[in-house]
């Protein structure tokens, strides 16, 4: 099966698991944390045009809603986007979705304010054409924002970084109850086999990225980290506590 198509399968397994873990997110006040850091970023307009690019089940999708922004959600996985579809509807608002290819958007030059991605970089079959497509398709004076973690980092360094079935177990040590997860231990080779075979398993991030943003053309382009701005939830914290998670911001000149 070509590579895009085992991850496409791999994010459709884990449409329902991760749709489960942000309706607890939307229902209580661990959403703001994320909606302040972004909106730290934004432009600052009220009339923002937003695309949240690999929506998964739309939680970025339906805070940016709620806040009253136009929002656009695209997403690989028919799954996904049919779970951001029933999640928005439950949290009354109204975003925008769409099945896409996250790397190829169907979108015409200079259409969107700002353009977020949420945990999706690492898994892109071509990151550098997805870096120059969100170039094209932000207006002058748009912003980039990507939060990622170096998810593949223990392909390069064995031992170190995330790990599907270390984090399950020590869960169950720490809190004597159940992680929740996106897709069963037993799935894991349909639902994540492909890692090894990504573009950006043999990449340090952050670095790349912002070397490649600032190759693509975008400026100003920064990293932070935010571990502490934006979990709130033992479980995240725990999650991320060997993943340090990033945020990447650019603008188009």
């Amino acid at each position: 099966m070509e590579l895009k198509n085992r991850i496409r399968h791999g994010w459709d397994i884990s449409a329902l698991g991760y749709s489960d873990i942000i309706q607890d997110d939307l229902k209580d006040e661990r959403k703001y944390p994320w909606l302040d850091t972004i909106l730290d970023h934004a432009p600052q307009r009220s009339d923002l045009k937003i695309l949240d690019t690999g929506c998964g089940p739309g939680f970025f999708s339906i805070i940016l809603s709620e806040a009253g922004f136009d929002v656009t959600g695209i997403d690989i996985s028919v799954k996904m986007i049919e779970e951001a579809e029933k999640n928005a509807e439950a949290m009354e608002t109204e975003p925008v979705f769409k099945v896409m290819d996250i790397q190829e958007p169907v979108f015409d030059d200079e259409t969107f304010d700002m353009v977020v991605c949420r945990n999706a970089v690492w898994s892109f079959t071509d990151p550098e054409k997805a870096y120059r497509q969100w170039f094209r398709i932000l207006k002058p004076g748009g912003r980039l924002l990507v939060f990622d973690s170096d998810y593949l980092k223990d392909l390069r360094e064995p031992g170190k970084g995330y790990s599907h079935d270390v984090y399950c177990e020590e869960y169950r040590s720490v809190y004597g109850k159940e992680p929740k997860c996106s897709f069963a231990s037993a799935e894991f080779d349909d639902a994540r086999g492909w890692r090894s075979d990504l573009p950006l398993a043999d990449k340090k991030r952050p670095d790349w990225d912002v070397e490649y943003c600032k190759k693509t053309g975008f400026e100003d382009v920064k990293t932070e980290w935010v571990n502490d701005k934006v979990f709130s939830d033992e479980k995240d914290l725990y999650l991320h506590r060997n993943d340090p998670y990033f945020l990447i911001t650019a603008q188009k000149k």
